[in-house]
C-alpha cells in the first residue's frame, strides 16, 4: 500500500515513514503545500496522511485542488467538537490526532479506514448523473438503462465517473487504465470516440477540455 503524507513537522514524517516500513507499506512525505496536487498524480497513493493544525488551517484544505477519488485521513492537533466537524465537512474520513499518535494506533485507524472502503469499490454511483459503475460484473447503468461498453471503454468511464465532473487529463487515464506509454493519443481518441457516442444516448456526455482532458456532465438539452 503506497501513503502520502503532506507534512512540514519532520518528526511527525519520519514517525509515518517508520509505521509504513513496520508494516511494509510504501510512504512518501510532501512538506510543501503547493506541491501536494502534483505529488498526489505522481505517486497515485491509496491513501492522503495530511497535517492539519486547527479550524483555521481548515482553510488551505479548501482551497487545495487535491484528486478526490482517495481517503483522507488528517493528522490533527486541535480536537474541538468544531474542528471535527468542520474537518468531516471538507472531506476528511478519518483522524489520527498528533497527541495519540502511537503505533497501534496508526495502524488501526489505517485499517479500518481501508476495510470500509474495500467494502463498497466495486461499484460506484454517482447520483447527479444516475450512473452505476459495476467494478464487479462490468456493468454500466444510466437511470436503469444498461450500456453496453468495451472493457477499454468501461475503464476510462469509470475514470470519469471516479473525479465526478472534474477533468481528468489524458495522461492520467493513460497510467490508470492502460500504464504509460501503452496506448497512442490516436487509439485513445478513438477510444473516447466511441463512448461519446453511447453515453450521449443515456443522456450524459464526455467534454473536451482542449489541451487537458475529458469531463463527464450532463448532456445539455
Amino acid at each position: 500500500m503506497k501513503l502520502l503524507c503532506l507534512s512540514n513537522d519532520e518528526d511527525l514524517g519520519s514517525r509515518v515513514c517508520v509505521e509504513a516500513d513496520r508494516l511494509n507499506w510504501s510512504a512518501v512525505v510532501v512538506r510543501d503545500r503547493a506541491t501536494i496536487e502534483l505529488a498526489v498524480r505522481q505517486h497515485d497513493p491509496d491513501l492522503l496522511l495530511v497535517d492539519i493544525n486547527d479550524v483555521a488551517d481548515l482553510e488551505w484544505w479548501k482551497q487545495a485542488h487535491v484528486p478526490s477519488r482517495r481517503p483522507v485521513i488528517f493528522l490533527n492537533q486541535e480536537l474541538s467538537e468544531e474542528f471535527l466537524t468542520a474537518a468531516l465537512n471538507c472531506g476528511a474520513d478519518a483522524f489520527i490526532p498528533k497527541p495519540l499518535f502511537s503505533s497501534r494506533h496508526f495502524e488501526a485507524r489505517i485499517k479500518s479506514l481501508l476495510r470500509r472502503q474495500q467494502f463498497g469499490q466495486n461499484k460506484l454511483f454517482i447520483n447527479k448523473f444516475g450512473l452505476l459503475v459495476d467494478s464487479e460484473r462490468y456493468i454500466v447503468e444510466v437511470a436503469g438503462q444498461s450500456v453496453e461498453l468495451t472493457l477499454t471503454e468501461f475503464k476510462i468511464l469509470r475514470e470519469l465517473a471516479s473525479e465526478d465532473s472534474k477533468v481528468v487529463s489524458r495522461l492520467e487515464i493513460q497510467t490508470r487504465v492502460f500504464g504509460e506509454g501503452k496506448l497512442s493519443n490516436r487509439s485513445l481518441d478513438v477510444h473516447v470516440c466511441a463512448l461519446r457516442k453511447k453515453v450521449k444516448a443515456r443522456g450524459l456526455e464526455i467534454d473536451s477540455v482542449r489541451g487537458v482532458g475529458y469531463r463527464l456532465i450532463l448532456v445539455t438539452p
